[in-house]
């Protein structure tokens, strides 16, 4: 059964034929001053088998009221009664009858209308009077066709929020849904002005593939509805030569997304937004970019992806912008066999590339609740990579996950923590509603599987990301009550600390402790540098090195201190700003040296950076976590902050430290992605744990500052 553009065209012709047929059976004695259009979709020159015959009749105005209706009646009625004789013309009728000023005038006052007349086309009558019709629409149009964008923009906005996605709909609007073939129209009417440069060869597919699609759903379905409902699917499919429905739904998806992507670019260039509103990314973008299509992943350009994917609700549109220029493809080539693939099922609303970057967003509202949000959000976003074939997605998705986060530059125990979490991606909300948590048996089988209190953290906040991305039939309050239990009674059973241990000096370190001078080295490795340093020991020595760095446009993303007699051995893993020179350890040394003298105002200096990236950031980001742990060690009181990554950060935490006259013994600092992990070892000045008053006096003021 042939569907395609020619058989729509087919059918606009001998549409045209039968009006034409009808219009001249009207027996009017002068057709002068009365013409019939065709606008719309059949304007276009194609019609559905279910489409309306959009026509109007123009007229001049000196035709009495009783001759315009004999003559719409001796047309209409015909088409109406099914006494043409044509099967394929449709018989629903959309027309209006106006004269040339009233035309106008309506055009001017009704935004559809408007549009509807860019795509006249003469049918029969008076061809001049038609022409001065045609001509008129599309001067007015180009002149006031761009005063009338917000007025289009709102029209959209409210019927997408009104159907949905077409891309994600499980029974989705063809026509009307967001990324439809309406959409399409309104694309080539916004380039009809002439004031934007709409670039419509590239959906050109797209249009073909939707059209093709409409028109084998109201043959199969003999009705002129465009939804694409669930039990219609399959009889389309098989219409159309697909191998399955799957197959048909991911063609209506990537065609959508096509037509979606070139009305965001579009609404872009009409706002003349040429400054992408992710701000925060823009750098490591630009970063990112070369490292991972060539897939030379340093450390540098991993914690650039995730600082991408850990942007939350911001990064959905710059996901789908990289993905439809074919960024991801190029970092990814995992990411291709997933992409705009369905699920045609109740539980998930998105495709199976879609729902995990909903996943990813969902996993960024949960970072500060595990000690390791990286592997959180690659977890997330690659936990059903392996759908698509006939084996376990678990399985197959453990297995495919490897080399990719190998590639990345993960270590081992880390691949192997998020092969664990894409395999066992299910466990805890399978376990929680299918298993008696009050038998002992059940918690053995899931700590047969989670080894420690880490990877529990992030199965946990793995699960909440799934279910609240699959929507309300996959997750709901008491789902996640159970899960919260079934977590909680795990817990108990196991022993261990998440927190970082203090650092150890070696042989080396202790040897350069000892001597008390200040001492500054830069190596370069795996596209950061690391940065030794030991330094006499004084109150704020951290916050001082950390603000010096920041001064230098070096970017912390790792760093363990540790004081060893009268000296601070410390280790700093850097990279620089975009644009920024390598570190030198030379005027690192100077810069350090006259820090610690007073002769640097870090203070002022900094506020300032501080104040510049305050009017930048776009991003929202919620408050810092501040955690006292009073029993984590024998000789010193841990605190845990963590906080959104920011300039200054750790210059801020150091300053607040020491106003409150606690010494820091140790410290280990962790940047992943976009968020910081800081762990500090303190002590009263002169040695001495905090009593719990004292620590949570020191927490509060922390937290205050960083606020």
């Amino acid at each position: 059964m042939p569907f395609s553009r020619s058989v729509r065209q087919n059918r606009a012709r001998e549409s045209d034929r039968q009006l034409t047929h009808l219009f001249a059976q009207a027996n009017l004695k002068d057709s002068s001053g009365i013409a019939l259009a065709a606008v719309g979709g059949y304007g276009r020159g194609e019609l559905s088998p279910g489409s309306d015959l959009d026509i109007i009749f123009v007229h001049d105005g000196k035709r009495s009221e009783e001759v315009l209706l004999e003559l719409v009646n001796a047309i209409l009625y015909p088409i109406w009664d099914g006494a043409t004789g044509a099967i394929d013309i449709p018989r629903s009728v959309d027309y209006s009858v106006r004269t040339r000023k009233e035309t106008r005038e309506t055009a001017n006052s009704d935004l559809k209308v408007a549009m509807g007349l860019l795509d006249i086309r003469y049918i029969c009558g008076d061809p001049e009077l038609f022409t001065d019709v045609r001509d008129d629409s599309l001067a007015q149009w180009r002149k006031s066709g761009m005063k009338r964008f917000s007025e289009l923009r709102q029209l959209l906005d409210q019927r997408h929020e009104r159907t949905g996605e077409l891309a994600y709909l499980l029974e989705p609007d063809l026509k009307e849904a967001r990324g439809g073939l309406r959409d399409i129209t309104a694309l080539r009417a916004i380039g009809a002005t002439g004031a934007v440069d709409v670039a419509m060869e590239r959906i050109a597919h797209a249009e073909n593939v939707l059209s093709d699609i409409r028109e084998a759903l109201h043959v199969t379905s003999a009705r002129g509805k465009d939804r694409l409902l669930f039990q219609e699917q399959d009889k389309v499919a098989a219409a159309l030569g697909y191998v399955d429905a799957d197959s048909l739904m991911s063609d209506v998806a990537q065609s959508a997304r096509a037509v979606d992507y070139l009305m965001v670019m579009t609404w872009r260039s009409i706002n003349k937004d040429k400054v992408r509103a992710l701000t925060e990314l823009d750098e490591p973008l630009l970063r990112l970019h070369a490292g991972a299509r060539a897939n030379t992943w340093t450390r540098q350009t991993r914690e650039d992806f995730i600082t991408l994917i850990g942007a939350g609700t911001a990064m959905v549109a710059l996901w789908e912008e990289l993905d439809q220029e074919g960024e991801i493809a190029s970092w990814l080539p995992e990411w291709s066999a997933v992409r705009s693939l369905p699920q045609r099922n109740y539980l998930h609303r998105h495709t199976v590339d879609r729902h995990m970057v909903e996943t990813a967003v969902h996993a960024a509202a949960l970072i500060r609740k595990v000690h390791r949000p990286d592997l959180l959000l690659t977890a997330a976003l690659f936990h059903d990579l392996g759908k698509g074939s006939l084996e376990d997605h678990s399985d197959r998705g453990a297995r495919l996950i490897a080399p990719l986060v190998e590639r990345m530059g993960f270590g081992k125990e880390d691949v192997a923590t998020i092969q664990l979490l894409v395999q066992h991606h299910l466990l805890l909300s399978a376990t929680a509603t299918r298993r008696d948590l009050d038998d002992p048996a059940t918690i053995s089988s899931v700590l047969g599987v989670i080894p420690d209190l880490q990877t529990l953290e992030l199965l946990h906040a793995l699960s909440i990301a799934d279910g609240e991305a699959a929507g309300a039939g996959a997750w709901s309050d008491w789902k996640a009550g159970l899960v919260a239990d079934l977590v909680r009674r795990v817990r108990a059973t196991m022993s261990g600390t998440t927190l970082a241990a203090q650092p150890v000096l070696d042989a080396q370190q202790e040897i350069f402790a000892q001597e008390g001078a200040l001492r500054v080295s830069v190596a370069e490795a795996d596209g950061v540098y690391a940065i030794d340093i030991v330094s006499p020991d004084k109150p704020g020595l951290l916050s001082i090195v950390a603000g010096v760095l920041n001064l230098s446009r070096l970017d912390v993303r790792a760093a363990r201190t540790k004081t060893h007699g009268p000296s601070a051995v410390m280790q700093w893993i850097v990279s620089p700003d975009l644009h920024a020179p390598a570190p030198d350890a030379q005027k690192l040394h100077k810069d350090i040296d006259q820090a610690l003298g007073g002769a640097i105002n870090l203070e002022q200096r900094i506020q300032e950076r501080i104040d510049t990236y305050a009017k930048m950031t776009a991003i929202p980001v919620p408050a810092p976590v501040v955690d006292t742990f009073l029993d984590a060690s024998a000789d010193a009181t841990v605190i845990e902050v963590r906080s959104h990554d920011r300039p200054a950060l750790l210059f801020r935490i150091g300053e607040a430290i020491t106003r409150c006259r606690v010494d820091i013994r140790a410290a280990i600092v962790t940047t992943l992605g976009a968020e910081a992990i800081d762990t500090l070892y303190v002590t009263e000045i002169g040695g001495g744990v905090l009593t719990p008053a004292r620590a949570d006096e020191v927490a509060q003021s922390l937290a205050a500052a960083l606020r």
